[in-house]
């Protein structure tokens, strides 16, 4: 389970709506927003990182935490909120 589209009134919704593969063994499902699906990925990456898909094919997603990809990346910031909420982070 895991956050969904979520809104100032149901801010911990949780429910599992993935509309993409993410054939990741190590990704925790943060839910979607606006057409994403975002993950927070520890174990399979070479450094803790978020990820949001926007499709199925393989190179259908974006990543990172640095600062610089965080500051451009809006579905990034929301994946990396998220997963600060549920304690990932």
């Amino acid at each position: 389970m895991s956050i969904a589209e979520t809104t100032p009134e149901n801010e911990l919704e949780l429910v599992d709506l993935r509309r993409f593969s993410h054939n990741c063994c190590g990704c925790t499902y943060l839910g979607q927003w606006r057409e994403y699906d975002l993950y927070y990925c520890e174990d399979c990456c070479f450094v803790p990182s978020v990820v949001a898909r926007w499709g199925n094919d393989r190179a259908d997603y974006v990543s990172g935490l640095d600062e610089v990809t965080q500051s451009v990346t809006p579905h990034l910031r929301e994946a990396k909120r998220r997963a600060e909420a549920m304690g990932l982070i």
